[in-house]
């Protein structure tokens, strides 16, 4: 498996989305909580966090895709409300 930086992910697809939808007035969200772990882990919490406020983003933790017992993927799942152009 390989890392990806998963801050870096989530603002590269959100002024990706802002671009091509306007300014975000909401997005509903879930947030794999093995994501959580690794903002922990790396230290990026406020970073995430004034992230997710920056954009609106109303979520909850739930759990990524597993392969049998292993958790094979951490996954933020949004649906994404833009502003009128």
């Amino acid at each position: 498996l390989e890392y990806t930086d998963i801050v870096k992910s989530f603002k590269d697809k959100m002024m990706s989305l802002e671009q091509m939808n306007g300014q975000a007035q909401l997005v509903l969200g879930c947030d794999c909580l093995y994501r959580k772990f690794d903002y922990q882990r790396t230290n990026n919490v406020e970073v995430m966090s004034s992230m997710l406020q920056k954009y609106n983003v109303i979520a909850f933790h739930g759990y990524g895709e597993y392969l049998g017992q292993m958790i094979v993927n951490q996954t933020f799942t949004g649906v994404y409300f833009g502003s009128s152009h």
